[in-house]
């Protein structure tokens, strides 16, 4: 099994990540989304691993239904 591995911070998600996640399902048959410096809050990471985690989530789980909408 092919598997795809995205690492990034999020912070927070954007169209760019989305871009990457997409790719990554089209190419392989299972994605694993790693969200980067969990243990660091600080300027450059502001946002808490928590809540990184659910807006990835509910944008990841968005993208889904927006494509199984149009194929």
């Amino acid at each position: 099994m092919k598997t795809g591995v995205i690492l990034a911070r999020f912070q927070p998600i954007h169209n760019g990540h989305l871009q990457l996640i997409k790719k990554a399902c089209d190419e392989n048959e299972q994605v694993l989304v790693i969200i980067g410096s969990i243990d660091k809050l600080s300027k450059r990471n502001p946002i808490p691993w928590t809540i990184r985690k659910q807006l990835v989530e509910k944008a990841i789980n968005k993208e889904c239904v927006l494509c199984n909408a149009g194929g």
